[in-house]
This record gives C-alpha cells, structure tokens and sequence, in this order.
C-alpha cells in the first residue's frame, strides 16, 4: 500500500448498532465482523452456502475534527472493503459508496467540513439479502479505513507503478507516478530506493508540468526478490511537499508455452493453494497479523503460491506474501453479470467492473508476490458471443495498468464441457438474460460432482471440452483449468503454445497432478481447493458418518466446507503432508490414521477429500479396533513398526495396469454416441460414454503417483514407526506415540503484541501429555478470560460442524485442538490468559503488550 506522511489510520473511535435489531451503539475498533457476532440458524436464508450465518444492516458512526494543519488541504476516506452494500453519510450529507464490498473505495469529504468544526461521519450498511455469494464473507466493516490528507498538487490514488525491467547485464527499474496537476503547474518529483529501510541504492530527481513522469532507477548490488528470497526495498517518492512510501521488490517476469514461468531468469513451478476470502474463527475480518500467520504456516506446509478465490486480494494478504514469499495470483470474480447466488450482485455488473478491476489491478501492482491476474471463476458467461468479448474487454483493462504480468481465467472443464454450447450464438452488443435452459451452474456440477465424481470428471476429456473453451483461452495468456487435469497430456500437444494452469484440483490428486506438472514444460502449476479450510460451501468434503447417503452440502450445525490441507486453526492434515511427499519436500514418511472408531462405519465420502485420516496414533478406547494406516512417503518403499513389531514392507504409490482393448473399445464408443446426440440430452449420454475412462484414471502401468502406502492393523497405544527406502537402503524414519495422561496446555505463539489495536496474538489450546503429543478422542469444553488492556477476538476449533459461536469464551476442544485469539488493545500492560477446562485441568499465560 502507499503510504504518504497524511495517511493516517481512521479505525478506532467508532459505534455500530443493528438496524434491524434496533440495539443500542456500541464501541467497535474497526475492522470487525458484525456477521460473525450476529449467530446461526438452521432456517438462516443464508443456508449452507453462508455457513447459515444470519444478516443484518447496520449503522456505523463516528466523530471527528480536522486537525489545523490540514486546512486547505483534500481529504478522503479510504475504505479497504465494506460489505455489503455501504452508503457513506458525511454531517448529514450522503457522500458516497459502493455496491459490492470486497474492492476498496475513496471517498472525498472536504467540502462537507466547516473550519474545524466536529463532524459526525455515518455508514449505513445492508447485508441482509442472503445468500449473497457462494461462501461466507462476513458483513460490515471487514477491513481497515484510512483518512488521508492531499494537497492541490499530489500523488493521485494508487499512483505509483515499479517495475523492473532488467536485471541483466545490471539490475534497472522504472518508477512511474500520476499526478492531479490539473493547472500544469511546475513540480518537483524525486524517487530514492532504500535497502533495509536506510540505505540509498538508487535515486532519481526531475521537474515536470504534466500529470505523468517516468524515470529509471539502476540499483546497485541488487537482491532480486522470489519466493525463496523475498527480498524487500522500501521506494520514497516526493512529489511537491508530500512525502509517500511502499515496499518493492525488485523481480521480473517471462512466460511461454516452451520454458514456461520464469521468474529472474529461472524456471518457476506453483505449488499452489486455493483460499477464500474469510480468516477462520476471526470471520470475514481482514488483519494484518492474521494473514502474516497464516501465509508462514501454509509456507512452512510447502506452498509458494495462493490464488485469492474469487475476489482482489486484500492489502493485508499481499503485504503478508511479499514478506514471506509466496506467489500470488490476483482474482477478480467469482460472476460476471450471470447470478451464481439469489442476491449477488450480477445485475450492477456492467456499472461496475471497470473500477474493479482498475482497482483490483492498481493495488497489486507494487506488490512482487503479484505474478498473474485472473478475471474470474468457473464463470459461464463466454458461452455466449457478448460473454465472450466481455472477457476480451476484462482482458484489455488488466493489461491498460498492468501488462507486466499474465492474465488467466479459471475455467471448469467439467461444467464447459456439459454446459456450453458448440457454437456460440447471440449479439456481440446484447446481455443475454441470465435465465437460459440448461443454465448449469459452479454449485450445480459441484454436486453432481460429490455423487459421482469417477465420472464427472473425465467430462474433460472429451473433444468437445477443447472446443468449446478455446477462443477464451486464446484470449488470456495462461489457460485455466479448474478440474480439467485430464486434459493436460492432451492439450499440451494439441496446443503447443498455449500455457497451462490446474487453476483448481482435488486435494489428493496431487501426486499425479505434480508429475504432469514436472513432465509438461507449458504447464506452471497446481492449486489444490483448498490450502485453508473456510467458512461456508458448508461440509461439501466432511464425510457422513453411519450412512451412505449424503449431500454436497451438509446440514446445519456444518460450518466449514472440510476441504481444507490445513484446517480452520492452522493445523496441517493428510493431505498437506501428502502434498509436501508430492513436492519432494518431505523429510521423511508421515504416518496417518483413520480414527479407529470409525473405520467401519458405512460412509458418504466427498472427492475433496478421499480420507479422514490424521496425523496421530493416539486414540483413547480404541484399542482392540481395527486401524487403516497411510503412510505418506516420496521413497519407493516404507517399512511400519507398531509397538517394534513390523508390519511388512510395502511399495509407495504404485497402481497396477487397467487397461484392456475392451475398456478402450467401449470407451471410444461411448464417447462417440454422445458427440452424436441432441444438445438437451449431451449431458445424460456424456456420463455414459465416459463412466469406462474413470477405470483407468491415466495411471500407465509401474509408474508411482500416490505417494502412499496402506497398512491395517489392530490400534494398540504405544508408539508407531514408519521407515523409508530407497533401492533398498534406508533413508528417513518418523514415529508417533500415544498420548499419556493429557492435561490442559496453552501454547503462547508469540509473546509480545503492540498496543495499536490491530496486533493479534495466537495461543494454541492443546489437551496433551507432558511431551506435548495430543490426545485426539478426549476433547473437553474449555472456557477463557482475558485480563489486561486486550480482548478475546475469537475462539474456536477446527471443527466442520459445531453449535458454538466463535465470539464466544467457551468452546469445546476438536481433535485436541482449539485456538484463541487475542486483539490488542490501545494501552501497554501486561494480559493474562487464563484457561479452565471440566476435565483437563486449566493454565495461563501471560503477553507483553507495548506500546504501539
């Protein structure tokens, strides 16, 4: 973000009443998620796409003087995000807004001040139409608000672009800024690049007239930024009087289909996470500290890139992954002006998203974690000839302020190849209307998905996936491919130019999906839905225990989708280390475990998640039942010790062959007989001719892609070890043992937070032995109070179901786990935490919170 020295943070001091509860004001530090503090209900019109969450409008209001030194001066409010619909109120006067609430706004407010007279400053905020999307975004208030103070003569909004435009045979940038300079007035402009916040390696000066200028900066003894060194300069930029700031990294960009994505130079592979737009048991909220926290977990976990799915990135998350080093690749929108939900905002589209994407783009662009845009998700519309040049409009304003960076767009091969047309019709100048027959939606095929996924999702490799999708790939510079990996041996030859991205896969199919990704030189990467649990889609990859019938989305109390590598609480689960085996970053075999009371139970599974393991071998009575074990490993053999006794050797992730001439003649039959149907009954012939693909799954004979091994044994305590060989040598162990008696333990993650009331702490609540091993069947309520100049902000569990509310100091333990979060407040002292629980005893701890 660029900062000027009249930047100022515009977050506390407010109130905020429900409207439609008629409550009385109460202070709130902004930002803050009113949605999360409003409660649940199985009947909420939210449903599970919101997590059942409830509504509401609501009146924020604050008061303020400006100070005399800002007389004369422009001033402006900048709201990172306020969902949903906003309408701000300024001494009474309507001042401005913003419809959808996930870009930021700026608003001016001088002419509405009277000297240095009080002013009251009101939102009036509308969230009650639900659901809104297709996950929970939280209402009000969700990130920061900022008042800044312009002279006649300034740097314009976002008016600073750096690039580096060279870094061989030396390192050269360019620094170009905007000017409002309405009379043309003579200004003095000067850059200088600092190494460690002080240290000059690069300056420039110049004088012009207009409102736009330009000027190299070559660098000495350069520290070029990427994921494994993420290397930042600070730039200072003057124009006139005022003085503005914002972190840089110096770092260039080159793609082709042939060496495809080079960053400095070097050929870059993504391993990518998909997260969504929530913080956990914090709600819709967005914190710096919270997002610093989990970008390092999800790094520690073997990721180098995000996608921000399906809208911007906030401020805080990119600021987060310049710092530690992960890509990122910028979203803009989950619809176009095609409605997904019943009260998105679809039909203010047109009114609208070329100041969204202006913004979208004009945020990111500093910022060196940024390395590709995209213009949106799973969408529909370039089926149709209108959608088809919108894309092309959406394509052309990215690259009008940013054409450094690729452009993709996230297509679901699945739903294009059921529910587009071979031929697109309509007028390149008319909107089609929204309601069309056969108007299959992302909801839609995810749940057809759920039932019979074997299917489902070798739609794409029919040719008429390829047909359908290629003018809009043909647009963009990488192709995205949500769901479409299939496709990828293919379509790298038949398209030898085109660049491609698994945009979003399943989870566990990583293996296979990173050895494409390691074969195909035009295929960059692989994001897995998801790295992070979220809020919402509630329990479309929990498993339905005690039946074999189930739903995409589950009943309430599900809170969170389940489809998480890491959970709500920052716990990494089977797949993230499976992920790690996939990536070769694995130190050696991890051991999970099917809760043994569970294992022989009739399930309902879900394809984002193809097992409920987890990563310990305790678990309290079970003992005498049966344990399925996965051992999670990039050696070719792994060797299981329960209790020193071996449990055999077995190979690691090698399938047998499926195919036979039978298989591929009835497959190619039935692949034929549904190109040949009426379009009205594709879809129905198209599952049909593709049920005998799913047998073989692209799997040749010999070759290793699970990275797993299966064991069964019967659960005793003690401790379990897992060997790893390589041809025939071994290379790594790991073990787990059983919990012994488990007592309450708070595990402080950092110890000193600053009195500004945006710092947050984290503190692990863990029900463990005296050696810190959880124990995961004996969970207990634990309840919480916070002394000191500080507040609870949120408690909560990585539970996919729960009946507590996160705003709340009493939850109950999942798995062991649960986490605290405390928000700082804005006067240094000493908080306790202290924890009791009915079973485990109780602890405390104790944080330093100076002064801001």
């Amino acid at each position: 973000m660029i900062i000027s020295d009249t930047t100022l943070p515009f977050n506390d001091g407010w109130h905020v009443r429900s409207v439609v509860d008629g409550e009385s004001f109460t202070p709130v530090f902004l930002p803050r998620d009113a949605m999360i503090q409003t409660g649940r209900s199985a009947d909420a019109p939210s449903g599970p796409s919101q997590a059942y969450f409830l509504g509401g409008s609501y009146l924020y209001r604050k008061t303020w003087r400006r100070p005399p030194s800002w007389s004369g001066k422009r001033i402006f409010l900048y709201f990172e995000g306020v969902y949903r619909h906003c309408q701000v109120f300024v001494a009474g006067q309507p001042a401005g807004g913003n419809a959808w609430g996930l870009t930021g706004f700026e608003i001016q407010i001088d002419q509405f001040l009277r000297g240095d007279q009080e002013v009251t400053i009101e939102l009036h905020v509308q969230n009650e139409e639900l659901p809104s999307a297709r996950w929970y975004i939280g209402s009000g208030v969700l990130k920061p608000v900022w008042i800044v103070a312009r002279n006649p003569i300034s740097l314009r909004p976002g008016g600073v672009f750096f690039q580096t435009i060279a870094i061989e045979p030396s390192v050269r940038a360019m620094v170009t800024v905007e000017i409002d300079n309405p009379a043309g007035e003579v200004v003095d402009v000067s850059f200088s690049l600092l190494d460690d916040g002080e240290h000059e390696v690069a300056s420039a000066e110049l004088r012009t007239e207009g409102s736009q200028v330009s000027a190299p900066l070559d660098v000495a003894q350069p520290v070029l930024w990427s994921d494994d060194d993420p290397h930042l300069y600070t730039l200072l930029v003057k124009v006139g009087d005022e003085s503005h700031s914002v972190l840089v990294g110096l770092r260039t960009l080159q793609w082709n289909a042939r060496s495809g994505l080079l960053v400095n130079g070097r050929r870059t592979l993504l391993r990518g996470a998909c997260i969504h737009h929530d913080s956990g048991i914090l709600g819709g909220v967005t914190l710096l500290d919270y997002e610093l926290w989990r970008v390092k977990i999800l790094k520690a976990n073997g990721y180098n890139a995000i996608r921000s799915s399906h809208n911007p990135a906030p401020e805080a998350l990119l600021h987060a992954c310049d710092v530690h080093g992960l890509y990122v690749v910028d979203e803009y929108h989950d619809y176009w002006y095609s409605r997904k939900s019943s009260h998105d905002d679809a039909p203010s589209f047109a009114d609208r998203w070329e100041v969204e994407i202006d913004a979208m783009v004009r945020k990111a662009r500093n910022h060196p974690s940024v390395i590709m845009y995209s213009i949106g998700n799973e969408l529909m519309e370039p089926k149709s000839v209108y959608g088809l040049e919108t894309a092309r409009r959406l394509v052309e304003r990215v690259r009008l302020s940013d054409s450094t960076r690729p452009v993709t767009a996230a297509i679901n091969l699945m739903l294009a190849a059921i529910g587009w047309p071979s031929k697109r019709t309509g007028d390149v100048n008319v909107q089609p209307p929204s309601g069309e027959a056969w108007n299959l939606d992302s909801t839609s095929i995810n749940a057809l998905f759920a039932f019979i996924h074997f299917i489902v999702k070798n739609l794409p490799r029919l040719p008429r996936a390829d047909l359908v999708t290629k003018d809009l790939f043909n647009l963009v510079d990488v192709s995205g491919y949500n769901y479409g990996e299939v496709r990828f041996p293919t379509d790298a030859r038949l398209h030898p130019d085109r660049i491609l991205l698994g945009t979003e896969t399943l989870p566990d199919d990583i293996s296979w999906n990173w050895s494409q990704v390691e074969s195909l030189p035009s295929l960059i990467g692989d994001f897995m839905w998801t790295g992070w649990d979220y809020l919402g889609e509630s329990g479309m990859a929990d498993w339905v225990y005690d039946s074999s019938k189930g739903s995409f989305q589950k009943p309430y109390p599900q809170i969170s989708a389940g489809c998480g590598a890491v959970d709500l609480i920052g716990v990494p689960g089977h797949t993230a280390y499976l992920a790690q085996a996939a990536w070769h970053l694995l130190s050696g075999p991890a051991i999970t475990v099917r809760p043994p009371h569970l294992v022989d139970k009739k399930t309902f599974r879900s394809p984002w998640r193809k097992t409920d393991a987890e990563h310990s071998w305790s678990w309290k009575g079970c003992a005498g039942k049966r344990a399925e074990i996965y051992v999670v490993s990039d050696d070719e053999e792994v060797e299981v010790l329960l209790n020193g006794t071996s449990l055999g050797k077995k190979q690691v992730g090698t399938y047998p062959s499926r195919l036979s001439p039978s298989t591929v003649a009835i497959g190619v039959m039935g692949v034929v007989s549904a190109m040949l149907v009426p379009s009205w009954a594709y879809a129905l012939s198209t599952l049909a001719g593709t049920a005998v693909f799913s047998i073989y799954m692209l799997r040749p004979p010999g070759r290793r892609y699970g990275n797993l091994a299966r064991f069964n044994t019967t659960y005793y305590p003690g401790e379990i070890v897992a060997i790893g060989y390589r041809q025939g040598r071994q290379t790594s162990q790991t073990a787990l043992r059983s919990a012994k008696e488990a007592r309450l333990k708070l595990v402080l993650e950092n110890k000193t937070i600053r009195a500004n009331g945006m710092d947050l702490a984290f503190i692990r609540v863990l029900l463990c032995d005296e050696h810190g091993t959880v124990e995961m069947l004996d969970d207990d309520l634990v309840t919480l109070s916070v002394t000191g100049p500080a507040r609870l902000e949120g408690f909560g569990s990585g539970a996919r179901k729960t009946h507590e509310r996160y705003d709340d100091d009493v939850h109950t333990t999942w798995r062991g786990q649960a986490l605290a979060i405390v928000r700082a407040g804005t006067e240094p002292g000493k908080v306790t935490v202290l924890a009791n629980s009915d079973r485990h005893g109780g602890g405390s701890v104790v944080l330093e919170q100076t002064r801001g």
